[in-house]
């Protein structure tokens, strides 16, 4: 691992990576792999797996929570703030800007489609090699193959099945499993970057803040709008597991059904939502919009965004020093082992819906893809050069 950044340095990277990251939490963890065990090396791929798994038990924005978690291994608190705000930013803006175009009647344009679809084929061909990477190192014998198999299946073909129970049966089935190559090869264990005092401070404070939350649910004070929208907001970000799109009809019954904004509305910022990198959570800041008065809207985007971010990250912290323990005990290591199979089975099926079903809808798009990967796997292109050359295919495709 290189040495530490100043904030400034972590908030470019992530800024980058914000204006880039088209895709969803799949294709976002596909550029982060790429960008900061690959590229930049800030952290092991073992690392980077294992924090990746804690953040897929965890409620919340397991993107954002990833890219929290490099930016204060990299540079501490101010880093982890840092690594938030440019990799939230641009999309914030983006969708305030939507906002306020939607509230001026604004009509939107397809003039920049073959720009839209050459990032599209730009996620692809990331995740695409993030997940054969992964694969490779995380499915290593007979056990993880029949993990990831069987956690893909579930995914794909049982109704109802969410991450969470995946992640909890194969972590049960791992810690039971004795299995050679597991005991052989232990993972290497490093110290917790997060004190134990921290840890527990941060969930009192989560505690505390949820408590606050459910009890002003069921007593509302008329006159404190923002205040009330924020601990409503607290509370949807505290008890959502699958992030985005699992938080919608939370914030669906806090903006639509209050009144703040109608439905034709909601969907029409949420479609913009899924057109513009960086976490789908950031749609919070497009409701935020329509839910303030109007010379508030950047008091009114901020608080609430903090508010649907925040215990996600209060999280991060109070678990962090426990997930280093639990790393350390072989029983749980293989349990941990067996977690990072089913995440790739959950980046792959991400990976096939909704970012392969939304960028492939013809042999162009094939065509495209396969000549990324093509270009990914022999020259090692990075991101910004990958997407200059898909995007200018795009733009050639779309004037045939």
């Amino acid at each position: 691992m290189q040495s530490a950044s100043n904030p400034f340095s972590i908030f470019i990277v992530f800024l980058k990576l914000g204006l880039t990251s088209f895709g969803g939490p799949s294709a976002h963890i596909g550029f982060f792999h790429k960008e900061f065990v690959t590229d930049k090396e800030w952290l092991s791929d073992h690392s980077f797996t294992n924090y990746l798994a804690l953040c897929q038990f965890l409620p919340g924005p397991a993107s954002s929570q990833l890219g929290f978690i490099i930016g204060f291994l990299r540079g501490g608190y101010l880093g982890a703030i840092a690594a938030f705000i440019g990799f939230t930013l641009p999309s914030i803006i983006a969708l305030v800007s939507f906002a306020l175009f939607i509230q001026s009647g604004f009509e939107s344009d397809d003039s920049l489609m073959f720009l839209l679809t050459g990032l599209k084929w730009c996620a692809v061909v990331v995740v695409a090699d993030a997940l054969y990477k992964m694969f490779n190192q995380h499915c290593i014998n007979i056990f993880t193959k029949i993990v990831f198999s069987v956690s893909t299946f579930a995914l794909l073909f049982l109704p109802n099945m969410s991450h969470l129970l995946v992640l909890v049966t194969v972590f049960i089935s791992g810690c039971f499993w004795r299995n050679s190559t597991f005991s052989q090869s232990p993972s290497p264990v490093t110290q917790s970057p997060i004190s134990i005092t921290t840890g527990v401070f941060s969930l009192l404070l989560f505690i505390t803040l949820l408590l606050v939350a459910v009890v002003s649910t069921e007593s509302q004070i008329e006159s404190q709008v923002l205040l009330n929208l924020s601990l409503q907001f607290f509370q949807s970000g505290a008890l959502v597991f699958g992030g985005g799109h699992v938080v919608l009809p939370m914030l669906e019954v806090h903006t639509v059904d209050a009144g703040y904004i109608t439905p034709q509305h909601f969907t029409a910022g949420y479609g913009a939502a899924q057109l513009i990198p960086g976490p789908l959570f950031s749609f919070v800041s497009y409701l935020a919009v329509f839910s303030s008065e109007p010379n508030q809207i950047a008091l009114t985007v901020g608080i609430l965004t903090i508010a649907l971010f925040l215990p996600g990250f209060l999280l991060i912290f109070s678990v962090v020093p426990f997930w280093q323990s639990v790393m350390s005990h072989p029983l749980l290591q293989s349990g941990v082992k067996a977690v990072n199979a089913a995440v790739v089975s959950i980046l792959l099926v991400g990976f096939y819906d909704p970012i392969v079903q939304s960028a492939i809808t013809g042999l162009i798009d094939v065509i495209a893809c396969i000549l990324g990967i093509a270009l990914v796997f022999k020259y090692k292109l990075s991101v910004l050069k990958l997407a200059s050359i898909l995007c200018s295919l795009a733009f050639l495709s779309s004037l045939l």
